[in-house]
């Protein structure tokens, strides 16, 4: 981790960078440039873990910006879509922006594993939109140096 606040990380991988914002009631969006690190994944799943503690009835809203994403380890892909089978009951919004067709075909196979509840927005204002009303700021995000 590079740098905190009170709602949200940033995180610099070897190529690239992550930001997590969350919010007090359960929406958690987390946006990654470049490239998909396994080494990402503890920390989305940890706040996402934590997003219950916090969230109405328990359900979390989880966002996922991969507009600027190239690509990504397998382990990635494997530990977050793990994390969403094993607390389906907590599920509530998860919506993914992307424009990668590679991204897009992971989609696919992560949104069959935790029960469709995935929703693909190809439309960055779309997802901009839907992330504002889960009370999430609007940030331009620019990998660490």
């Amino acid at each position: 981790m590079v740098d905190s606040g009170p709602s949200f990380e940033i995180w610099k991988g070897p190529k690239g960078g992550m930001r997590i914002d969350w919010t007090k009631k359960g929406a958690v969006r987390f946006i990654v440039i470049d490239y998909g690190y396994a080494g990402y994944a503890p920390a989305i799943t940890k706040r996402w873990s934590n997003a219950i503690l916090l969230a109405t009835e328990g359900k979390i809203d989880a966002l996922v910006d991969f507009w600027d994403m190239t690509g990504y380890d397998s382990q990635f892909r494997i530990e977050t879509q793990t994390w969403g089978q094993q607390h389906p009951k907590n599920l509530g919004k998860v919506m993914l922006l992307t424009r990668s067709k590679l991204v897009s075909m992971g989609a696919a196979v992560a949104n069959l594993a935790i029960g469709g509840v995935l929703k693909t927005f190809t439309r960055k204002d779309e997802f901009d939109r839907e992330s504002s009303k889960l009370g999430l700021p609007h940030v331009t995000f620019t990998a660490p140096a």
